[in-house]
């Protein structure tokens, strides 16, 4: 990758496991730990779980707090 470029991804309404059952094995094949600099979330990934991945696909991650979410981990999100 050259250098000063970042990758962001932004990523949002995923509703694991209310409306699919995990990432499509697609779109997580693309997904490699340490690519991606920063992750913007819009909200509603539903668990901690989901949460607890993004961030081990990268270091920088800002999740907003989507009406489907959970409220037992508050704490992941601003």
């Amino acid at each position: 990758m050259h250098s000063g470029v970042q990758l962001v991804l932004v990523v949002g309404d995923l509703h694991i496991p209310h409306r699919a059952s995990s990432v499509p094995a697609k779109f997580r094949k693309l997904l490699v730990p340490g690519k991606i600099q920063h992750i913007l979330c819009t909200g509603n990934l539903c668990t901690k779980e989901s949460v607890d991945y993004l961030k081990t696909l990268a270091s920088d991650v800002h999740v907003v707090r989507g009406d489907f979410d959970e409220v037992l981990y508050s704490q992941c999100i601003t």
